[in-house]
């Protein structure tokens, strides 16, 4: 879709919204750094929607999980063997009022743990 504005000039719009949302300023030394500089990559743009995402951790972590991006670097000291957990289990609540429903769920999706991908996951 071309609407006559480049994606960079989106990409560095959202950066700089997202600085004066918190009341900053952002550097020309961060803009133009290797690590936030565009590229035209999915990896470069999710990269920063992660950090302007910081304190909304369900969409980061959704994101995470729907394009593999940013490359995270997780602690190997870090509960559920470094993996980065790909659902929530169902509630208590749910198996108690709706266990019917809840193992008919279960069942289809293979199982109520954190480690089984989402069929529109990224691997």
């Amino acid at each position: 879709m071309n609407t006559g504005t480049s994606a960079e000039t989106y990409y560095l719009q959202g950066i700089r919204s997202n600085f004066e949302f918190w009341g900053l300023t952002p550097s020309s030394t961060y803009l133009n750094g290797s690590g936030v500089a565009f590229d035209n990559t999915l990896e470069i743009i999710m990269k920063q929607k992660y950090l302007a995402s910081f304190y909304r951790g369900l969409e980061a972590w959704f994101e995470y999980r729907r394009t593999g991006f940013p490359n995270l670097i997780i602690d190997p000291r870090a509960d559920n063997n470094a993996v980065v957990p790909s659902r929530l289990v169902y509630p208590a609540v749910t198996q108690m009022y709706n266990p019917t429903n809840y193992r008919k769920a279960v069942e289809r999706m293979g199982g109520d743990n954190i480690n089984i991908k989402s069929f529109w996951e990224k691997p």
